[in-house]
C-alpha cells in the first residue's frame, strides 16, 4: 500500500506564504504602475487627485502605494517561513521515501 506523498499541499502552503510576503510590494507596485499610465502624481507625502475613467482614485492609489512599507515586516518574515517549509517538506520527503520503499 503506497501513499502519494502531499505535494499540492506543500505547494499550497508555498503559495500563500509567498503570496502573502509579497502582496504589499506588489500593491506598491500596481499603484505607481497605475498612476504612470494616466500621468498622476504618485508620493507618500500626501493624496495626489488622480481621475481615471471620471473617478477619482488618489485616495486608493495613495493607499496602495503606502502599503509597500507593509513589505518591511512582511519580507522578513515570509522568507523564514518559506524556507522553513523548504526545510519541513525535504525531511517530510525523505521519511516519506523511506517508508514506502521498505
Amino acid at each position: 500500500m503506497s501513499t502519494r506523498f502531499p505535494w499540492r499541499r506543500y505547494a499550497g502552503l508555498a503559495a500563500t506564504i509567498t503570496l502573502l510576503t509579497l502582496a504589499p510590494v506588489l500593491s506598491a507596485f500596481a499603484a505607481y504602475a497605475i498612476a504612470n499610465l494616466n500621468d498622476c502624481t504618485l508620493h507618500e507625502g500626501y493624496v495626489n487627485p488622480c481621475v481615471i475613467a471620471g473617478v477619482d482614485l488618489g485616495d486608493a492609489l495613495y493607499t496602495m502605494g503606502v502599503l509597500g512599507w507593509l513589505g518591511l515586516m512582511t519580507l522578513p518574515v515570509g522568507v523564514p517561513a518559506l524556507l522553513v517549509l523548504v526545510v519541513v517538506c525535504t525531511v517530510h520527503f525523505v521519511l516519506h521515501k523511506r517508508k514506502t520503499s521498505r
